[in-house]
């Protein structure tokens, strides 16, 4: 079970600047279409396109949605939040330390990023 210190730093990170809705379009990231078909999948079925992924993501709906995470992985839901995705910090330096410096938001990338290093692995054995 992590807790989280109450280490200093400049201020909580909030997941809607990590995650600006411009600037992941900017990125190119949905020009991907193994990205975008994994994302598209998530919508209604008669929203499955690049014009609608967009708009979803730019809503006020997802705005709201990562401010709420945000807000749950800066409390004590920090390890609920990270079983619900299947996230395991087991051992893992750069999130414990994250977590000890009372970073959740970034703890929670560090582990989000650690799971899909092994997915990735996995994939290619």
């Amino acid at each position: 079970n992590l807790s989280r210190g109450g280490g200093g730093g400049g201020g909580i990170m909030d997941l809607k600047d990590v995650l600006e809705p411009g600037s992941v379009v900017e990125t190119g990231i949905l020009e991907d279409e193994v990205v975008a078909g994994k994302l598209m999948e998530l919508l209604p079925e008669g929203q499955r396109n690049i014009k609608d992924l967009e708009e979803c993501i730019r809503s006020p709906q997802v705005r709201q949605s990562l401010t709420s995470l945000t807000s749950a992985l800066s409390s004590d839901s920090f390890n609920s939040v990270l079983a619900n995705f299947n996230l395991d910090v087991g051992g893992n330096a750069s999130v414990l330390e994250a977590v000890n410096r009372g970073e959740g938001v970034k703890a929670f990338l560090e582990a989000v990023r650690e799971k899909i290093r092994k997915e990735v692995k996995e994939e290619g054995t």
